[in-house]
């Protein structure tokens, strides 16, 4: 478990990253970072009014801070030189269609593309993977978009494997998701993430 407000150092290049729970401050820069991303995945060819619409509802400050405060809900940001960088979820109670005892489902995990490589990414996974097993004792699951090469390859290293497929809908697009689930893994101890974060 990475523990939070500690640095962190990746294995492609030395960086001050900082990992730790989100706050409500976080909202406006977590919804332009996840626009961002959402964008650069989905909007492959231009911007049309199902996309705009679904990032206008779906990452809006005010949605962003409501998943903040969410009981189910697990935010945590990479920082990098007080800069938002990156950022997953964890959804608990969330059973997965394909294996139901995995309940804890890591929604998002967002990296600028600009830092891609550089271990945040990796820094994230890692604590929603820890977490997961501490709190469920049950691997995690997540769905990745299926045209997503470089995010596939991404898990995996990190040793997911497809279980199964889902779609995703965007107005009249449906998109193909795989359903990745991490490798089982014994129950660690519960994470700690510091008050001052």
């Amino acid at each position: 478990m990475v523990v939070a407000n500690k640095p962190l150092m990746s294995n492609v290049m030395r960086l001050d990253l900082l990992v730790r729970a989100a706050s409500s401050d976080d909202a406006q820069n977590l919804a332009a970072l996840a626009t961002q991303v959402f964008l650069h995945t989905y909007a492959t060819e231009g911007i049309s009014r199902a996309i705009s619409g679904h990032v206008m509802e779906t990452f809006s400050p005010a949605k962003i801070s409501a998943l903040i405060a969410d009981p189910v809900a697990t935010v945590w940001v990479a920082e990098l030189h007080a800069h938002l960088i990156g950022f997953a979820v964890v959804m608990m109670a969330a059973p997965c269609a394909d294996e139901p005892r995995s309940t804890a489902e890591l929604t998002t995990l967002y990296v600028q593309e600009h830092f891609i490589g550089k271990g945040a990414g990796s820094a994230l996974l890692a604590q929603a993977t820890a977490f997961a097993a501490a709190q469920t004792g049950a691997p995690l699951w997540l769905t990745v978009n299926a045209a997503n090469a470089p995010a596939i390859a991404f898990y995996a290293r990190h040793g997911l494997r497809q279980i199964g497929v889902a779609w995703f809908q965007i107005g009249d697009a449906r998109h193909e998701n795989q359903v990745l689930i991490g490798a089982p893994a014994s129950r660690p101890a519960a994470a700690q993430v510091s008050s001052n974060s």
